[in-house]
């Protein structure tokens, strides 16, 4: 647990902790109104024990703290290893009487919404990935269950909004880049970023789909029956339209959904304190963090677009610290992003050997080389 204290200076102490795959951040602002409060992402991969810990640590500071409201859960992408603590992380919070504001999701289609749950095994039955990707109601209830009381998904700056997007009670949408803060936290910025998935791709899909059973893939009620009939169908599907979009596999065509994240007060800081112990990273900064989220960065079109939306948003050049993308992982890696962001401090949040060592057992992996070259200090949160 990290102690905070009162201040009217406006400070922010964010905890990365080291849960695995996925991730559990958690920031707590001080100097603005009644503070501001919120979680990006609440998943790990496979080792869920920890995540639970990283949860009960959470919970202890806000009650330390005093703390009765957490005003978002952002939640990248519906990946199990980014949602599958939600329950946890909602039933602890209600269990402790704190509430929680809002849920902040990548709004999808119901194409991507078949796209993410044919990635998902298909034991998932009721999880939170399943609950996440029926229809948006059905999401909207589930997470009203738990006591959230507004639920916002971010769409694509050339996305269409749906019927489906954000029309049950307590839902809303709004684009790509729109700031989400508290009235009374003004000075504090929260703005969610969220590409366009490849239109080849979402197109390729429907087709081979729609060719190939007997079901509309845009037609929600025809997923159960997809799913339970024709995995092999449409799993083949999903590769074939990942082969429309160069550079990208079938996996990546849903990270392309994941919502990124810019959190800051839009002003350097001259500090940018970091200390890192069995539990994760703590840093002290009141400027410049970015959430990649698994954002597929490797393939062009997708870094276009985010650096077009990652400059806009981020007015406090250099970053005091950029979350990399994928957990780390060359697949997803830009070697621009940190030369863009120029940021003081990277986290990866699994090991820093996927891309092997060399003789000298200096990490190999270009992520972590290009992030050092640009001046970084890269934090490794492998467990």
């Amino acid at each position: 647990m990290y102690i905070l204290t009162r201040s009217t200076v406006l400070s922010a102490e964010r905890f990365q902790y080291r849960v695995g795959h996925g991730g559990f951040h958690a920031t707590i602002v001080q100097g603005v109104g009644n503070g501001l409060t919120y979680v990006y992402d609440v998943g790990a991969h496979p080792a869920k024990a920890l995540l639970r810990g990283a949860i009960t640590d959470f919970i202890g500071t806000l009650r330390g703290f005093m703390i009765t409201r957490v005003d978002f859960v952002f939640i990248s992408h519906i990946d199990q290893d980014h949602v599958n603590g939600i329950t946890e992380l909602l039933d602890g919070l209600k269990a402790a009487q704190i509430d929680v504001e809002t849920v902040v999701l990548p709004w999808l289609s119901p194409v991507e919404k078949l796209l993410t749950q044919t990635r998902s095994s298909h034991r998932q039955g009721g999880t939170a990935v399943a609950r996440l990707t029926r229809s948006d109601d059905d999401a909207d209830g589930y997470l009203r269950d738990y006591g959230v009381k507004e639920v916002v998904r971010v769409v694509g700056e050339d996305q269409q909004d749906s019927p489906d997007g954000g029309t049950g009670p307590g839902g809303r949408s709004v684009r790509t880049g729109t700031p989400l803060s508290p009235s009374t936290t003004s000075s504090w910025d929260l703005i969610p970023l969220r590409l366009t998935p490849p239109t080849a791709a979402i197109q390729t899909f429907r087709s081979e789909v729609r060719a190939n059973t007997p079901y509309d893939p845009d037609d929600l009620t025809t997923h159960a029956a997809l799913l339970r009939h024709h995995r092999g169908e449409i799993r083949k599907a999903m590769r074939t339209a990942a082969g429309s979009v160069p550079g990208v596999s079938a996996k990546e065509v849903t990270n392309w959904s994941s919502l990124a994240l810019y959190s800051g007060a839009g002003a350097n800081s001259a500090v940018c304190a970091v200390a890192a112990n069995a539990q994760g990273v703590r840093l002290s900064c009141t400027h410049g963090w970015l959430h990649t989220g698994d954002l597929p960065l490797g393939a062009g079109a997708a870094w276009k677009e985010f650096h077009q939306q990652m400059t806009a948003a981020a007015p406090a050049l250099p970053l005091c610290v950029v979350v990399a993308p994928h957990h780390g992982s060359h697949i997803s890696h830009h070697n621009d992003l940190y030369v863009v962001t120029r940021p003081k401090h990277v986290l990866l949040t699994t090991g820093r050997t996927r891309g092997g060592k060399t003789a000298k057992g200096i990490n190999a992996d270009p992520a972590t080389e290009d992030a050092e070259k640009a001046g970084a200090t890269v934090t490794d949160l492998h467990n």
